[in-house]
């Protein structure tokens, strides 16, 4: 197939057989709004018995709470903690603090 215009780039001019089209390019706008974020979510600490046989873990995941416990108790320091559980929500280790001091173990 012969390709009758050669593009000089991004807005610009297009050759065809000795006439230049002059172009312009252009964004439309958006067709739909856009929306807040969600409000972050409240971790908390969750026993479920089809996650870890009913083991106390942040919500989301298959840590078991008990051993963020160990952890702080060892005196490990939440940068160490989250380098240790990445994949940890935002407000892991404290979630865990809070179902600790309830349960009487910090």
């Amino acid at each position: 197939m012969l390709n009758l215009f050669q593009h000089d780039g991004v807005g610009g001019e297009q050759r065809t057989s000795g006439a230049i089209v002059r172009h312009i390019c252009y964004t439309r706008p958006m067709a739909t709004k856009l929306s807040a974020p969600p409000p972050p979510r409240f971790v908390e600490v969750v026993s479920d018995p089809e996650i870890l046989g009913g083991w106390p873990v942040i919500h989301g995941t298959r840590i078991p709470a008990e051993t963020i416990v160990a952890c702080i108790k060892a005196g490990e320091s939440d940068y160490d903690i989250v380098r240790g559980y990445p994949y940890m929500p935002l407000g892991g280790i404290d979630a865990v603090r809070r179902w600790a001091k309830a349960q009487g173990l910090l």
